[in-house]
């Protein structure tokens, strides 16, 4: 992150310069090397520092903690303070660590929005650009590629990402991945029953029944006949299904 962007002259701090500009042998070291990476280790450490024992004991401080930090980040969004094209990620990074340890303390309903929000926002983190590409290609196909530089296109992008991440995640992540493990469940059943009421015959007239649901003991009677001592005669063994 920091010895290898130096050793090509990328930026440290400008994410599009270091994106655009630099001449790397590998262009996948664009992406790991890119100093937008320091925005998810902000989030990291902001993490490692609510699961601490740091906790603030006072309700008044922690409220006033939150709404300060709420504020800065708020102002620094549109009249940026922090310089460089990692201003805005960083200063949110600090409102979240801010916040959170105050919640310690004190109780912060979020709103149900802002909850949906955050439980869709990883599919909407993966998903965004290829919805913004996609609507670029609608434009240009309506003829209206001169809308997507104005400000009318940016709620119409956020909603088609909000709603593309909604869709994913709700028949995807959900309704999908239920499917799947509905599947699974009935060809484990289908499998164990194969083994129900399973009759076990072994030279010297002994007989093994495995009346039970589940494959893995009929199994197991299986493997205790076959670690018999060489004196147990099991040699001529024979199993119907009944």
């Amino acid at each position: 992150m920091v010895a290898v962007p130096l050793a090509y002259h990328a930026s440290l701090t400008d994410v599009f310069q270091s994106y655009a500009t630099t001449d790397y042998p590998v262009e996948y070291l664009k992406l790991a090397t890119n100093p937008f990476i320091w925005e998810f280790v902000a989030g990291g450490v902001a993490g490692l520092i609510y699961h601490s024992a740091l906790r603030i004991e006072s309700a008044v401080l922690c409220s006033a903690l939150a709404r300060a930090a709420i504020a800065l980040a708020i102002w620094n969004t549109f009249d940026p303070f922090v310089s460089g094209a990692l201003g805005v990620g960083l200063v949110f990074a600090m409102m979240i660590t801010a916040v959170s340890v105050a919640s310690k303390t004190i109780e912060i309903r979020a709103p149900r929005m802002l909850s949906y929000l955050g439980d869709i926002s990883y599919t909407l983190y993966l998903e965004h650009l290829a919805i913004i590409y996609a609507l670029q290609a609608v434009y240009g196909f309506l003829g209206l590629k001169a809308q997507l530089s104005t400000f009318a296109n940016i709620p119409v992008t956020v909603a088609a990402c909000i709603l593309a991440a909604a869709l994913s995640s709700r028949f995807l992540e959900h309704d999908f991945l239920r499917l799947v493990f509905w599947i699974w469940k009935q060809l484990r059943r289908n499998s164990s029953e194969q083994f129900r009421g399973l009759s076990l015959e072994v030279a010297g007239g002994i007989t093994l029944t495995d009346d039970c649901d589940s494959s893995s003991k009929g199994a197991g009677e299986i493997n205790r006949l076959s670690r018999q001592p060489p004196g147990r005669s099991h040699d001529a063994l024979t199993y119907t299904n009944s």
